[in-house]
C-alpha cells in the first residue's frame, strides 16, 4: 500500500505534535501562572477590600443605631410639640370664648348706654331751663332779703349804712 503511512511516519508526526504540545503546554503553563499571579493579587486586594467593607459595615451599623435613637428623639419631640399645640389650641379656645363673652357684655352695656344716653342739645336745653329756674329762685330770695332789710330798717333795728352794704352783696346787687 503505497499511499499509506508507515508506522515510522506516524510516530514522527506524533513526536512532532508532542513537541508542539510540550511547547504549547509550557506557554499555557506560563500563561496560567501569570493569570494565577494576577488572580492572587486581585484576591489579596479583594480580601483587603472585604476587610474595609466589614469595618464600614460596622460603622454603618453604629450610625444606623444612632439614627434610630435620633428617630426616637424626633418622635418624642413631635409628640411633645403636638401635645403643646393641642394645649395651646385649647387655651386659645377658652380665651376666645371668654373674650367673646366679654365683648358681648360690653356690646350689651354700650347698647344700653346708647339707648339711655341723652344728646348735647337735650342737655343744653335742660341746663338752660335749670339756669332760668335757679335765676328765678335767686331773685325771689333776693326780693325776700330786700323786704326783710327794709322791714328791719323801718323798725330801726339796723343802721341805715349797713342797709346799703347788705343790698350790695346779693347776686342781683342794688346800688
Amino acid at each position: 500500500m503505497p499511499n499509506e503511512p508507515t508506522t515510522r511516519d506516524i510516530i514522527t508526526v506524533i513526536e512532532k505534535n508532542a513537541a508542539k504540545s510540550d511547547e504549547r503546554f509550557v506557554k499555557t503553563d506560563a500563561t496560567i501562572r501569570d493569570v494565577l499571579a494576577a488572580v492572587t493579587g486581585i484576591t489579596d486586594k479583594v480580601v483587603k477590600m472585604d476587610g474595609r467593607l466589614d469595618k464600614m459595615d460596622g460603622r454603618l451599623d453604629k450610625m444606623d443605631g444612632r439614627l434610630d435613637k435620633m428617630d426616637g428623639r424626633f418622635d418624642a419631640l413631635d409628640k411633645k410639640i403636638d401635645d403643646n399645640q393641642t394645649e395651646l389650641m385649647e387655651a386659645i379656645n377658652v380665651l376666645s370664648t371668654d373674650t367673646d363673652g366679654r365683648f358681648n357684655k360690653v356690646d350689651e352695656r354700650s347698647g344700653r348706654i346708647e339707648a339711655t344716653m341723652v344728646t348735647k342739645d337735650y342737655l343744653d336745653e335742660k341746663l338752660g331751663k335749670l339756669k332760668g329756674a335757679l335765676i328765678e329762685i335767686d331773685r325771689k330770695i333776693d326780693n325776700k332779703a330786700n323786704k326783710l332789710i327794709n322791714v328791719l330798717c323801718d323798725n330801726k333795728q339796723t343802721v341805715l349804712g349797713q342797709r346799703d352794704n347788705i343790698l350790695a352783696e346779693g347776686p342781683f346787687a342794688q346800688a
